[in-house]
């Protein structure tokens, strides 16, 4: 009943609930004569103020009335001072008296809306010893334009809305001293323009000065607030500047929120927080610097700064909230901290979008971008993909990332983003589609340290036409899951450029250094071609040939490691040519790895586990050929059954073990002479395997390394056996597997049927004991040129051997006792033919040893599958009477030297020199699988 001037009479009848009388609830009522009321429980602090006709009052029950006279007086004394709690009167100015002569007590407090909505009140002045103003005090003054504190420094209190709604207060200047300021004491204060904040405050409510729509000028007096509270600054429609204090932490919810026309803000170095909505509606702030001391930014700080152009983050940023910068439509450029809501995301919990929010706005493109949602079940945590839709400013341009992550869908649909800096991010991996759909980037600045890009990261960047990569991309001595995905650059402006591909390969510029490497990264799937990989290509990434059709792909030594999958899907190819077959010269070492096959299980010999590989190889592959160095890797090629021709070019020094074993229909395979071993059961059941010309450097052979090849005809070797010294028998590298400890009697069962003739090239002058033992199918044997010596039984019950080439060989050495069937040696050939020893070719260009007799003869082989030609002899006499003479034989070595001296040629292209002389003589051994020509130098003496 505040204010009710007319109410006469109060009449109150219960007997079932109390009544009570709540603080002025009469106040004002100055015509009230009496008051009858029944089961009366409590009055109020002046709740009957200013009814100074009353001349009865009745009342029933406990009553507790306010003490010291509160309830029906203007004052209320304390122990040793008198609080002011109302003012009865009609006058529009008011000075607080010192003391209260009632009380003798002097006046310390304005009481709770003491003054409240006395519209008429247009100044008050406060005694010197007011210490306490209280809460609504001086409410809805709405015509106080006066506060005066008459040098007051007693002071210390201002209560909550204390100076609420005085609209018509244009100035006040408050004691310096005042500690406390209660929450909204001055909102609404609309005519007031400027504010001092004393110095000694140290408590600051909420919404002090909000809806002070004329304030333009605001000075914090003193260092010592720690909070500057939510809404403070409210609606403060016409303030343009504000400095805050050093010692503020925090920035409170809407601080700053609907100032309109703030233009600039500084912030104290030692700033933490900034929470929600704090500057909202800034419509003209146009930059602002943030400390590096601010750690949070809460959910729409920045939300409708439609004048923001510029915002910088300070270092230590940690989380930034949902909408951060919804509305700021004037954004051209912007430095983040990370992307999302804290560096910490290794995942996109919320993308770049999450700062403008997912509300609508002028200026603004919907976007939509991916982001990922976690839920826990049973202890596991899984990951569901979901998009939201952004609004993001169309303005923005260009954004500069310092750190965090690149994660999933980080940029994807950012439509108008033209230059993105993730430079100083020091991320190692730019996620799934983090930028795919940025139709407009067309500058990407990666980190030094970036190593990993997925899948589709730059999908649809129509306008990124130029791409140069980081030199650690891939690197996995950096990062060992190190990656670029093939569809990373898929239908960029980059990958549309046809000067980016060549023999339909797409490359990208990789930095080394001042100079650059490539990366192969895609293919067309079109061509049906050879394929040359260009000279400084390092890497080829994963799938980056699927389903192409190239008939023959040519990969160059600069490579350093090649992706999985490279050729999946080709149905086309033909001959493939590789420096290592692996993704590196140690890792995944195993042909299928270039055509989507698995790693057969770690130590297993299982057919199944070994043939995992081998479906995954397309029946058109015929043909590998090796250009690299070091080591064939054990099994790289087992059961490649689609295999007919291998190459190994020089550099290689080993085959590893069970390297081509099981490559059935493998028929030709071209060996180095930088080879100097091949491990075990290297070429085991290759069943279509002709012949083998291992190299004169070549020091050791692993068992059975052609066991079961059941084709071959040819077989040459620099010594017989293992190693010069060790298991030096013939039949050691056609042993099977199954055979733990083979010896030399078990040759014939070793050694296949199929195997006509074998050639020793090496320079060791001996042929073991046994070496040929029991070999009852092989029909020529070649020994080279510094052989001297046949060890017992060498060529024992070799039932089908018809000649002994001494290739070169030198007459006087003890060959005739040994191959002959006399005594004493005719019980060691029993069964065995007689053996013819020709002298003949050897190697490259070699001066042979003497031939210490007349008559030398120069024989050619001819059978079926085997001929061993004279192409040309040149001859020079000692004999200054006998003139040189040339002769070229024709391409079955058949013709006619016509005599000088004596000489001869007979028709089985047997020649004879009876002179002494120089003679040399060019020769070509011919098998179905290789063509062999070899010149060598003969002196007769």
């Amino acid at each position: 009943f505040f204010g009710c001037s007319s109410l006469l009479s109060l009449s109150i009848s219960t007997t079932t609930q109390s009544v009570s009388f709540a603080s002025h609830a009469f106040y004002g009522c100055g015509e009230l004569a009496s008051v009858y009321v029944n089961n009366l429980s409590s009055v109020g602090r002046g709740a009957f103020l200013g009814c100074e006709n009353v001349s009865s009052f009745i009342c029933s029950g406990e009553v507790v009335v306010h003490e010291n006279g509160g309830a029906f007086g203007l004052y209320m004394s304390e122990p040793t001072s008198a609080t002011l709690i109302g003012f009865v009167g009609a006058a529009s100015s008011y000075v607080v008296p010192e003391r209260v002569s009632e009380y003798d007590l002097p006046v310390t407090v304005i009481g709770e809306e003491a003054f409240s909505s006395l519209s008429g009140l247009r100044s008050i002045v406060l005694n010197a010893s007011v210490s306490s103003i209280e809460d609504k005090a001086f409410y809805n003054c709405v015509s106080l334009r006066s506060v005066d504190f008459n040098g007051n420094t007693a002071v210390r209190t201002i209560g909550k809305s204390a100076f609420a709604g005085c609209v018509q207060l244009r100035d006040i200047v408050l004691p310096s001293v005042i500690q406390t300021i209660g929450d909204s004491a001055f909102e609404n204060c609309s005519s007031l323009t400027s504010f001092v904040l004393p110095a000694e405050t140290t408590v600051l409510g909420e919404r002090v000065f909000a809806s002070c729509r004329k304030m333009r000028e605001f000075v914090f007096g003193g260092r010592k607030l720690v909070s500057l509270p939510q809404g403070t600054f409210s609606s403060c429609v016409l303030l343009a500047s504000v400095a805050l204090p050093q010692g503020i932490e925090t920035v409170d919810e809407g601080a700053f929120e609907q100032c309109s026309s703030l233009l600039s803000v500084s912030l104290p170095t030692g700033l933490k927080q900034i929470r929600a909505y704090a500057f909202s509606h800034c419509k003209k702030l146009t930059a602002l610097s943030l400390p590096n001391s601010v750690v949070n930014l809460g959910e729409k700080v920045f939300n409708g700064c439609v004048g923001l152009e510029e915002l910088q983050f300070g270092t230590g940023i940690a989380s930034l909230g949902m909408g951060l910068l919804s509305g700021c439509k004037s954004l051209r450029s912007l430095t983040l901290p990370f992307v999302g809501a804290s560096a910490a995301e290794t995942r996109t919990v919320y993308p770049f979008g999450y700062i403008f929010g997912t509300s609508s706005y002028e200026g603004a493109v919907r976007t939509n971008q991916s982001i990922i949602e976690s839920s826990t079940f049973g202890g596991e945590t899984f990951y569901t993909y979901t998009s939201a839709a952004y609004y993001l400013p169309v303005s923005l341009k260009t954004v500069t990332v310092r750190s965090g992550s690149v994660n999933e869908g980080a940029f994807s649909g950012c439509i108008y983003l033209q230059t993105v800096d993730i430079s100083a991010t020091g991320v190692r991996k730019i996620g799934k589609k983090a930028f795919s759909g940025c139709s407009a980037l067309s500058n990407i600045v990666f980190p030094d340290t970036l190593t990993t890009i997925d899948a589709e990261a730059f999908y649809y960047c129509s306008s990124l036409n130029d791409i140069v990569l980081p030199e650690k991309v891939c690197d996995e001595s950096v990062d060992e899951t190190a990656f670029v995905a093939k569809s990373a650059f898929t239908y960029t402006g980059y990958y549309a450029n046809q000067n980016n591909w060549e023999e339909g390969v797409l490359y990208v510029k990789v930095r080394k250094g001042s100079d650059y490497e490539l990366f192969a990264v895609d293919s067309s799937t079109s061509l049906e071609r050879a394929c040359h990989v260009k000279d400084g290509t390092v890497l080829i990434l994963d799938n980056a040939f699927e389903n192409s059709s190239f008939t023959e792909v040519y990969l160059p030594s600069s490579l350093r490691k090649i992706g999985s999958s490279i050729l999946k899907g080709n149905k086309k190819i033909s001959l493939l040519s590789v420096p290592f077959i692996g993704e590196t010269m140690t890792k995944n070492t195993f042909l299928a790895y270039f055509f989507g096959g698995v790693l057969p299980a770690t130590g297993s010999d299982l057919e199944l586990s070994v043939n995992s590989s081998r479906e995954y190889i397309p029946s058109s592959l015929s043909t590998l050929v090796l250009t690299g160095i070091g080591s064939i890797p054990d099994r790289v090629c087992h059961g490649c059954h689609t295999l007919t021709s291998v190459i190994i070019g020089e550099g290689y020094s080993s085959v590893g073990s069970y390297a081509f074993s099981n490559c059935s229909l493998l028929e030709n395979v071209s060996v180095p002479n930088s080879l100097t071993s091949v491990g075990m059961y290297a070429f085991e059941y290759c069943t279509s395997l002709l012949s083998i010309v291992l190299p004169t450097g070549l020091t050791g052979v692993g068992k059975g390394a052609f066991s079961n090849c059941t084709a071959m005809k040819f077989y040459s070797a620099p010594f017989i056996g293992a190693t010069p010294t060790g298991n030096q028998y013939l039949g050691f590298v056609f042993c099977p597997a199954t055979e733990n400890t083979p010896t030399a009697s078990m040759n014939g069962d070793l050694v296949p049927e199929s195997l006509e003739v074998v050639s020793i090239s090496g320079s060791y002058p001996a042929v073991p004991a046994s070496a040929f033992y029991g070999c009852r199918f092989i029909k020529t044997v070649l020994l080279n040129v510094k052989t001297t010596t046949i060890g017992s039984d060498a060529f024992y019950n070799c039932t089908s051997l018809s000649n002994v080439y001494i290739v070169g060989g030198t007459a006087g050495s003890t060959y005739n006792p040994t191959y002959r069937d006399e005594a004493p040696r005719h019980e060691r050939f029993a069964n065995a033919s007689w053996h013819r020893i020709y002298f003949d070719s050897d190697t490259v260009t070699r001066n042979l040893s003497t031939v210490m007799q007349d008559n030398v003869y120069i024989n050619r082989l001819n059978s079926n599958d085997v001929s061993l030609v004279m192409e040309s002899v040149k001859y020079t006499s000692s004999d200054p009477d006998i003139a040189a003479f040339e002769y070229e034989f024709d391409e079955n070595g058949n013709g006619v030297i016509e005599a000088i001296e004596k000489k001869d040629h007979s028709s089985d292209g047997l020649v004879t020199f009876f002179r002494k002389g120089v003679a040399t003589v060019t020769v070509t051994i011919k098998t179905p699988t290789f063509i062999v020509s070899l010149s060598y130098t003969l002196t007769i003496s």
